[in-house]
């Protein structure tokens, strides 16, 4: 089944900053070690992936579980949305796979090739049953497949429609499929594919997407854009030299000299 793409809204990004001031509570800071990316899920567990090898924390840091899937080559990207199904993806091998709440590994494994992909280079597991977002660089277009079945909805041509170009970070939030590309641009699509609206970003050294805000570091501040109004806060953060971040109900993970720092987080 096929989705054509229908562009329905388009905002311009015009609002300057407010800037606040508030105050941080720092809920605890513990040292993180060597890896390519890392993420929180909602409970508050980290996890680092460093090649093939995966680690998980506990919410005070304490290391739960460490493991290595060499048959997979190194692992592109983890989504940890649901911790007791996590979905890993690998680019080098064009295949996804599930772990479980121990990092042990589930029976389904899909391969992208022979769902005819060309070359995914994102994905980002959906709240609908069993399907899965894949971003197809070489076909410039995003698909969401059902692992049970050949169903799938189809966002063709995103280059030459959207003029989306190369696709930096994608992923599902809050009921809407959100997608970044290299020239700061987020584009928003609803679950069925169609295109809902887009903002210009600007700089920035990392984001979040959570509960229709996203959340953007830059030098040391924060900026904050509600996508419901475009209405847009900037705080200066507690830490210098912040290298990444997250931003999960309330609380933000903070990268920053080689240890992570939690701190409750309320500004809207």
């Amino acid at each position: 089944m096929k989705k054509i793409l229908q562009i329905v809204l388009f905002f311009p990004l015009m609002l300057q900053a407010q800037e606040d001031t508030i105050e941080w509570k720092k809920l605890y800071q513990i040292p993180f070690p060597a890896h390519d990316y890392w993420c929180p899920d909602y409970l508050g567990q980290l996890y680092s992936v460093q090649g093939d090898l995966i680690r998980k924390y506990d919410q005070q840091g304490k290391l739960l579980f460490e493991q290595s899937f060499k048959r997979f080559g190194s692992l592109n990207e983890i989504d940890v949305r649901n911790p007791m199904k996590i979905l890993l993806f690998s680019e080098q091998q064009q295949m996804l796979f599930y772990v479980d709440n121990a990092l042990a590994r589930q029976e389904l494994e899909i391969d992208l090739s022979e769902m005819g992909l060309n070359y995914a280079t994102h994905v980002s597991a959906s709240v609908q049953p069993d399907k899965i977002w894949v971003y197809d660089q070489d076909n410039s277009r995003i698909r969401l497949i059902a692992t049970q079945s050949q169903q799938a909805i189809q966002i063709d041509n995103t280059s030459g429609i959207l003029d989306l170009g190369e696709v930096q970070r994608m992923e599902e939030e809050d009921g809407f499929l959100y997608v970044v590309n290299s020239k700061s641009w987020l584009y928003q699509f609803d679950l069925f594919g169609t295109f809902v609206s887009k903002v210009h970003l600007g700089a920035y050294d990392d984001l979040s997407i959570l509960e229709g805000k996203v959340y953007l570091l830059k030098a040391g501040a924060l900026r904050v854009i509600s996508l419901k109004d475009l209405s847009e806060k900037k705080v200066e953060l507690p830490l210098k030299k912040v290298k990444s971040m997250s931003v999960q109900h309330k609380r933000i993970f903070l990268l920053a000299g080689g240890e992570i720092f939690l701190y409750e987080l309320e500004i809207f």
